[in-house]
């Protein structure tokens, strides 16, 4: 998987999440522009490329939709088996270890035994309500994560649509997804409390390295 899902309950798309699907499409487009010889390629080899970069990301963009809707309904299903166990214990140290298991360990490690034994109690106190399931929120997600893979193509296959001079298209298209990747990867950078201008170079490296070695291994 191309980027570590962060799924929220409303299953709305974190902008890290966002980021992410954008900086993937670029990345992706980018292996499909790196391919074009420009001495060697003429309209029928941009064409080809055109067509392979848009099928590519529009497939992508759809099984990428479908793999974050199963993170969003795995995620919700363990909170709601976590809330299960908790509710079911057969006594109260039972159901503290079931939420110290559901609990990152650094909030374990900071909550005082009693305020564990508190939380367990309303969680046995709350009726336990129906099982996850699809809902209209996932087909949203889903359907969000496919236009940004998708829409991400459009500004580095732009310059082949509008340039007849193969060379010319080519380095603007480059320049535009260096572009992206550099503020994408502040953007990316910034939410997750890093240093922006780190974010951007790092995330414009870390995507021409990962084109180059996807064209390298015949990708």
């Amino acid at each position: 998987m191309h980027h570590t899902q962060h799924v929220v309950s409303d299953t709305a798309l974190e902008p890290s999440d966002r980021i992410a699907e954008v900086l993937f499409g670029v990345i992706m487009v980018l292996t499909f522009t790196g391919s074009l010889s420009v001495a060697e390629a003429g309209h029928a080899e941009v064409h080809e490329m055109l067509r392979g970069a848009l099928g590519c990301n529009i497939a992508w963009g759809i099984v990428d939709g479908f793999i974050f809707v199963m993170a969003s309904v795995a995620e919700r299903r363990k909170t709601y088996l976590v809330g299960r166990t908790i509710r079911e214990a057969r006594d109260g140290a039972s159901a503290i270890e079931a939420l110290k298991n559901w609990l990152p360990a650094e909030a374990v490690a900071l909550l005082e035994p009693s305020a564990l034994e508190n939380m367990s109690r309303k969680l046995q106190s709350v009726p336990q309500g129906s099982a996850p399931r699809l809902t209209w929120g996932d087909i949203r997600s889903a359907i969000a994560v496919f236009f940004l893979v998708f829409l991400s193509t459009l500004p580095v296959i732009a310059p082949f649509l509008f340039l007849t001079e193969i060379q010319r298209a080519l380095r603007l298209s480059h320049a535009i997804a260096l572009v992206m990747l550099f503020v994408l990867g502040a953007g990316y950078a910034r939410t997750t409390g890093q240093h922006p201008l780190r974010g951007a170079v790092l995330m414009t490296g870390f995507g021409v390295v990962l084109a180059v070695m996807t064209l390298m291994l015949g990708g």
